[in-house]
């Protein structure tokens, strides 16, 4: 098997590289971002997210009800688009291309991947070496 991997940050955070439709993007990754419906592989900044709107690689989904961190309930435009995880070295695609649903969260919050499109990635594994805080996808 071939293998990605990325070096946690400075900060403690792990950015991954991944397509957003033809855009190339670095996301926070986020273990934490997971829905009951396992359709939200993605929370992106307004500016990702219209950004995905204008390019027309965004298929509009209607307004979903979701918690905010003061537990006050927010409705957030959504909208479902095809991602692509990208090897960091040679930004080559891995895997078929995943359709996920996609949220418009609040401005200052970076964007980030969730578990549902890791789920999407058939015939991959994700290998989190904790020792050496290396997060990989050993991929066909």
């Amino acid at each position: 098997m071939n293998r990605a991997c990325w070096a946690v940050a400075s900060d403690g955070r792990y950015w991954i590289d991944v397509a957003l439709g033809t855009n190339p993007c670095r996301l926070m990754l986020d273990t934490g971002l997971t829905d009951r419906a396992g359709v939200v592989g993605f929370d992106l900044a307004p500016t990702d997210y219209d950004r995905m709107g204008r390019s027309g690689q965004l298929l509009a989904a209607g307004p979903r009800m979701r918690q905010d961190a003061s537990g006050a309930w927010v409705w957030l435009r959504c909208g479902f688009l095809a991602a692509q995880l990208l090897d960091p070295v040679t930004r080559v695609g891995i895997g078929a291309p995943v359709r996920c649903l996609a949220v418009r969260n609040f401005a200052n919050v970076p964007s980030r991947v969730g578990v549902v499109f890791f789920h999407g990635l058939a015939g991959c594994r994700v290998v989190w070496e904790l020792d050496t805080r290396i997060w990989c996808v050993e991929y066909p």
